[in-house]
Order: C-alpha cells, then structure tokens, then sequence
C-alpha cells in the first residue's frame, strides 16, 4: 500500500490522494509504461538504469512525460528521503514510475513509493521457486517489442492462473509462439548448464531486465561462462540449476520445473556464489533482510 507522499504531474501529494481517470487511457487502453525500482539500505539501485528503459519505452510508444530525467531523479529521490522515515529501521522501499498517454493529450506522470514486498519473496531464497511451463505463450514482438516496460500483462495473469489451479505455489514460464523459452511472469530466466554455464534467452527476445543484467556482471566476476542464445523446452532438464531475477527479490533460485526436481531439488552451488557476489554489491544481506521483514510468507 502506497504511504507517505506521492507525486502526480508535477505535484507532490500525499499518497492516499493518487487517483487516475476513468478516461485515462492507461486505463481504458492498458497503455501505462513503468518502472519498479526498489532501495537497498535506503538508495535508489541501478536508478539511472531503470529511467533508460523508461525512455525507451516511452519512445516506442510515443509519449513524452514533460519532465526531463533531472527532475524526474529529484522527484524519486524526494519521496525516498520523505517516505523511509516511515519504515521500520532497515527496511527498504519499493518505488514506482508510471506514465500513460493520460486523457484529452495530457500525458499522467505517477510516482508512489510503498516497502518492499519482502512476504511475497523472503521464503523463496531457501526454499526455491517452483515453476510449470504454461500454455500461455509470450506476446508476439509484432504485437509490441519485448524491450518495451508496459502494464499490458494479461498472458501473465492469465499463465499464472493456468499453472496455481496446478499448483498453488508455482509460477508460470512462457514460450514464445516459436516454441522457445522467454520468461517467467515478470521475471527473467536462467539456466545453468554443467557443460556452458549460464544461459539465457536472446536479449532481442525478452525483456532487457536490470536485474539480469547485474547477475550477468556478477557472474563475470565470478568466472563463470554466460551466454544469450534460444533455449529449448528440452533443455530446461538439463539445467542443474534455474534462476529468476526480479527487481524486489534480485535473484531466486527454482526448485522444480514442470513437476520435476532442478538438480538436488534444493538451491545450488551456482545459486550460492551469485547471490553472495549480489549482497556483496547492495551492501547488505538481501536474504536476513527479506526474512525480517517478510517472514516465513512467500
């Protein structure tokens, strides 16, 4: 639940105040670009990264927000200092970006902040994630290109809905209408292979995620091989470990894929050394925080 203060159109309002038109067509439409960015120990991370893809996005579909990345920065950063105070001592925010063509050609700028949603993940970085390979396929890139950060998620919600009457606790991974790995709902996939190190879908084919392309940089620290190239279904067997990576959690590690145990059926070795180079690099133990203050949820 968003607290504290918010801003809207270049007004900063208390966050209980946020509403948005009927008429918007954000609403009507779907067509809302955003941003979910979160804090460790209190600062903005990969900030600069995040408001990139916004561009980029906003670019694809035309929109210009009316306010440049400086004020934008300063906006975000104002509601960070305003809102922390009330979090509990080494909490973290969760802070969110939208923008919609708005209604009558007034573009709607929102940013809202709320804690970060540690229940819903804190359980997950020792218990794993399960997964199931949905019918729901990923949306064409002749529909919209997958570098584009967009609310218009319904193949998501409606692969999750297909996979938890499976399984309750399960995630859903999409294919392309090719037949090839993409992604999770809103996370992005790895696979770590005993003969290639870590793999994952072209970029050209998912979404650039930031939180990806960190691992990615952490894995090379680490010496450890990663690739981009097409990924069959078939190989997700071969994987001896499976990751997700997400904003508010970072990294994950999958369990079981399709009904079938990934490697020990617990997180790996591999799993291990990303996610210490990852508390390494956000300056706190990202899984002791999650468990404080999300509990045994998730």
């Amino acid at each position: 639940m968003a607290t504290g203060l918010a801003f809207r159109n270049g007004q900063f309002i208390p966050a209980s105040d946020l509403s948005i038109s009927i008429h918007d067509t954000g609403f009507v439409l779907g067509t809302t670009v955003a941003e979910r960015v979160r804090t460790y120990g209190g600062e903005l991370f990969a900030w600069a990264e995040h408001l990139a893809r916004l561009r980029e996005s906003l670019a694809i579909v035309a929109v210009n927000p009316g306010f440049d990345d400086t004020f934008l920065t300063q906006a975000a950063q104002r509601l960070v200092e305003n809102n922390r105070t009330s979090l509990p001592d080494d909490s973290d925010l969760s802070l969110c970006l939208f923008v919609t063509p708005g209604e009558r050609g007034t573009p709607l700028v929102v940013i809202y902040t709320e804690e970060v949603a540690f229940a819903t993940f804190a359980s997950l970085y020792r218990g794993g994630q399960r997964l199931i390979t949905s019918r729901i396929r990923q949306t064409s890139p002749e529909n919209w290109p997958p570098q584009l950060k967009c609310r218009s998620r319904m193949h998501y919600y409606l692969a999750d809905h297909e996979v938890r009457q499976i399984d309750p606790a399960s995630r859903a991974l999409l294919l392309s209408l090719d037949g090839l790995v993409t992604e999770a709902s809103t996370a992005n996939v790895m696979l770590h292979l005993p003969d290639e190190g870590i793999v994952s879908p072209r970029r050209e084919t998912v979404l650039p995620g930031i939180s990806l392309q960190v691992t990615e940089r952490l894995a090379g620290r680490l010496g450890m091989a990663f690739t981009y190239r097409d990924i069959r279904p078939d190989e997700l067997s071969r994987a001896d470990e499976i990751f997700l990576c997400s904003t508010s959690p970072g990294i994950l590690p999958v369990v079981m894929m399709d009904g079938q145990a990934v490697g020990s059926g617990a997180p790996g070795e591999v799993f291990g050394q990303l996610l210490s180079a990852w508390n390494e690099h956000v300056g706190l133990d990202i899984v002791a925080q999650a468990l404080r203050f999300g509990g045994a949820a998730g």
